[in-house]
């Protein structure tokens, strides 16, 4: 059985990448298990090992990889971009950004 993180440091990772995206121009959202913890429980998923979220974007991917490179370093948080995403650690939480580029003329994700 997978152990997880731990859910205080957890906590603490969320809100500190939270403040920091919360300072740029790019709206992001909770993804993947992390959304369907906190909405099903209302909480983190026990045994889940990383902290997921989305951030919608209209300009290209690359772009925005970039401009968040810069702020993350800024901050001096270790982090690694691969493709559309970005991976932080925050006190021994994984933190993964999925970058979505908004499709405006169909209203959707691309």
């Amino acid at each position: 059985m997978k152990t997880g993180m731990n859910l205080i440091k957890a906590q603490l990772a969320l809100e500190l990448i939270t403040k920091v995206l919360t300072e740029t121009e790019y709206r992001f959202l909770l993804d993947q298990g992390t959304l369907l913890g906190l909405y099903r429980d209302g909480k983190f998923i026990e045994w889940d090992s990383d902290i997921d979220l989305a951030i919608i974007s209209d300009h290209p991917t690359h772009e925005t990889v970039s401009e968040l490179s810069s702020v993350l370093k800024t901050r001096r948080i270790n982090f690694r971009s691969y493709g559309q995403n970005i991976f932080i650690v925050v006190d021994g939480i994984p933190v993964g950004l999925n970058i979505y580029k908004r499709n405006k003329a169909l209203r959707r994700f691309a």
